[in-house]
């Protein structure tokens, strides 16, 4: 796998380290498809990698899963999990490109102190891992239920505490089934460069990172660096990291029907300086301008964006 985003799930938490959510996606969404991209198929989620424990449910459709190691696809009633730090993404036939899935992920870093010496803790901890694929009823109506309880939380604390409960049960149901046990060796063996990439883009990808900076923080030669990076993340630093920012302002903002954001503060947001540089940079990956992207995604946004900024997403 090559080209691997780095996605921060913890911006989306609210109150509670967990979030979770329906997603729909089908011929009418045009969908971010980069080179080397299968013949035949379109990303649905792209190729990325996070520190949390995510879990997606088929609830229709079909989708082809590739991690860094095996290939399979899940159909209705499948939930797939993804460990911390496994490079993973999701596509569909074009031909049937019409899938919905819920998806819960957990920051499990957060999570384990509340319940120390648990499964919770080995998890965040490498020192178990979860079963690619299961198929099980009393998981997917939990998972089917989250994303309606993650809608209510800041409302009450009855449904934080409801997410939570559900969390654990799926857990437990995991344990109870037998898929999860102990991580070989090789599954420990994350390279630590990756984690510690990891861990420092999502803490500062809002700043103006230069890959002399990050080379310096990682105490490397430059030259040393940019090729232990090329080696992990297949691409050079500025690509990855231009290729995040994209990412998440899209998945972040753009797409939160709620955001009243303008483009030019959602660029800032995600670490651009520089307006026309996103502006480039979003048409460039996506295939259209940032205005274009939003009103695709909620109409009434248009009235954010000066003239000043559609003449610049024009040039």
């Amino acid at each position: 796998m090559t080209n691997i985003q780095l996605f921060c799930e913890r911006k989306n938490y609210t109150n509670i380290p967990l979030f979770a959510a329906v997603y729909q996606f089908g011929r009418q969404i045009k969908s971010y498809n980069p080179p080397g991209t299968p013949e035949g198929m379109r990303y649905c989620f792209v190729e990325h990698i996070h520190s949390a424990f995510e879990m997606i449910h088929i609830i229709s459709g079909a989708v082809f899963i590739e991690t860094d190691d095996e290939r399979l696809i899940a159909f209705p009633g499948d939930t797939v999990i993804f460990n911390p730090y496994e490079p993973h993404c999701g596509y569909v036939n074009e031909q049937h490109p019409d899938v919905e899935y819920a998806v819960m992920t957990a920051d499990l870093t957060q999570l384990a102190p509340m319940a120390r010496k648990n499964l919770v803790e080995a998890l965040a901890q490498s020192k178990t891992r979860c079963e690619r694929c299961v198929r099980d009823e009393a998981i997917g109506a939990q998972m089917r239920v989250l994303p309606e309880m993650n809608e209510r939380t800041g409302e009450s604390g009855g449904a934080e505490l409801a997410m939570l409960a559900g969390f654990y049960s799926i857990l437990a149901q995991l344990d109870a089934l037998g898929c999860i046990h102990h991580a070989s060796e090789r599954e420990k063996q994350l390279p630590p460069f990756v984690k510690k990439t990891v861990d420092f883009l999502s803490e500062h990808y809002t700043e103006n990172i230069t890959t002399d900076q990050i080379s310096k923080y990682f105490s490397y030669n430059y030259s040393y660096f940019c090729r232990l990076f090329k080696k992990h993340f297949g691409c050079s630093f500025y690509t990855y990291l231009t290729e995040y920012r994209i990412n998440l302002a899209r998945g972040l903002y753009m797409e939160d029907a709620a955001c009243t954001l303008s483009a030019s503060e959602i660029a800032s947001k995600v670490g651009f300086d520089d307006y026309c540089h996103f502006t480039h940079d979003f048409k460039r990956l996506i295939g259209m301008s940032p205005t274009e992207y939003m009103k695709k995604h909620s109409p009434s946004r248009e009235r954010l964006l000066t003239p000043d900024k559609k003449l610049a997403e024009s040039s």
